[in-house]
């Protein structure tokens, strides 16, 4: 029979009466808190009583504190007098316990109460949940405006990948979080102000934050095993799993240098000051220990080519290239005689909910320089209303960096629903983007330019290929 427990409780900082009606529903139930730390509160067996609970706040404690300084220890050496034994500390909080029914309430009077709870939510707990959401916006900011602004057609690949997607929903979640936490206080400390000023107590929290707050937690970590998931099946996923492992081991260590400090009686200041210089230490060595590993170490399986060329230039020179046989949709040799004998045929895919995204191409090498070569993208709209929109990213791709490009509609070719053609500088060049269907396709002609009846088959094959 175990006789601790460690339990993730999602209770708000503030919310004291919860906490007091927990504590003593547990200890009925011959469970005692003794810690509350980063992750868990921790508690230990104990016979079944009765007990009540007290939460205070002590605005002037900081989780950097060895022990409680002059003034806190004042109070506490006061609520021990009072019959009210410490219990545990959180931040600011401190919590106590009595097995006297007639022990006098440690705080009496509420409109003191609210201003003691309100000055320890500024001082921590306030900031953090906003710099957290401001962290989390950045993050997403920042991948919407590279999508939009690094690559042709950014946003479409963006919302293909169900692992960009996914570490997006991440931090809409983050920000969530932290909403919940700032509008559910807010809309605490108005009700309790009014009944405050009313002659009445601060108000309970009511039971809709936990379970919003559960219900978030829940669907955080679903989100991301399901995004975890998806990662592990690409080659830079292992990149991202090695971050993250890395990025835990950081944090712990940081933690594990913030109890060492308080252990050794190290003052408030000098524990801040190494907790600080860990924690920049510690990323200054994850960021450059990543980097080598992405530039030195075969990080995972990836794609294994099919064989190897090499060829030899004057003066001995050689260059090896890597060949695929990956099976595409639709191959040179489908629309046009062909001699050359070393294509690298390769194709990548990418779904998401909203759309999916195939990319195939049949390439040749520096020998092969008259070598018709191939490359197409299609993308499968799942939900119609983005359809007209993702025409439109495709349409646009080449405006902020090549202003003389420009698509005109043309007569479609049998097989496609409507076309248009690529034109630089005035003239025509053979690239392609047509539509059939649900399905967008992009496709160039490097190398030659395709007969109407070449570009009537391609246009087919690639709206009837089965993906």
């Amino acid at each position: 029979m175990r006789e601790r427990k460690r339990r993730v409780e999602s209770f708000a900082f503030y919310d004291s009466t919860g906490i007091e009606k927990h504590l003593a529903s547990m200890a009925a139930k011959g469970w005692q808190l003794e810690k509350i730390t980063s992750w868990f509160w921790r508690y230990r067996r104990c016979e079944p009583q009765r007990l009540r609970y007290a939460v205070t706040y002590f605005p002037g404690a900081s989780e950097f504190d060895p022990a409680p300084g002059p003034d806190q220890q004042t109070y506490l050496d006061y609520c021990e007098e009072a019959g009210w034994t410490p219990v545990a500390r959180w931040a600011q909080m401190q919590i106590f316990c009595t097995a006297d029914e007639d022990a006098a309430p440690i705080e009496t009077d509420e409109t003191v109460r609210l201003r003691t709870v309100r000055r320890a939510m500024r001082k921590n707990f306030l900031p953090g949940s906003i710099a957290l959401a401001l962290i989390a916006l950045l993050q997403i900011v920042m991948r919407l405006w590279s999508a939009a602004h690094d690559r042709l057609a950014g946003l479409v690949d963006l919302l293909s990948d169900s692992a960009d997607l996914g570490s997006l929903f991440l931090w809409v979640l983050v920000i969530g979080a932290s909403l919940v936490n700032l509008v559910g206080y807010g809309a605490w400390y108005r009700r309790s102000r009014r009944e405050v000023e009313a002659g009445g107590a601060c108000v309970p929290v009511k039971g809709t934050y936990r379970r919003v707050s559960q219900a978030l937690l829940a669907v955080t970590l679903v989100a991301l095993i399901l995004w975890l998931m998806e990662l592990a099946d690409r080659r830079m996923g292992t990149v991202a799993l090695l971050s993250m492992g890395c990025a835990a081991l950081l944090l712990l260590a940081v933690m594990g240098v913030k109890h060492a400090m308080k252990s050794m009686g190290a003052s408030r200041r000098a524990s801040m000051a190494a907790t600080w210089a860990a924690a920049f230490l510690g990323a200054f060595l994850l960021t450059g220990g990543m980097t080598f590993l992405i530039l030195h170490m075969d990080l995972g399986p990836g794609r294994k080519p099919a064989e190897t060329y090499t060829t030899e230039y004057p003066g001995g020179h050689t260059m090896t290239w890597d060949i695929y046989h990956d099976p595409i949709p639709l191959r040179v040799e489908d629309l046009t005689e062909t001699d050359y004998a070393h294509y690298s045929c390769e194709w990548e895919a990418q779904s998401s909910p909203f759309l999916g995204k195939y990319v195939g191409g049949q390439n040749a090498f520096p020998d092969g320089e008259d070598a018709p070569e191939l490359r197409y993208v299609i993308v499968d709209v799942k939900w119609p209303v983005l359809y007209e929109w993702c025409v439109e990213q495709y349409l646009r791709q080449y405006d902020q960096w090549y202003e003389e490009r420009e698509y005109r509609r043309e007569t479609p070719p049998e097989g496609a629903d409507w076309m248009y053609r690529l034109y630089s500088g005035g003239e025509a060049a053979d690239e392609y983007l047509l539509g059939s269907g649900a399905r967008v396709i992009e496709v160039h002609f490097y190398g030659w330019e395709p007969t109407a009846e070449q570009l009537a088959v391609a246009a087919a094959r690639l709206a009837r290929a089965a993906l």
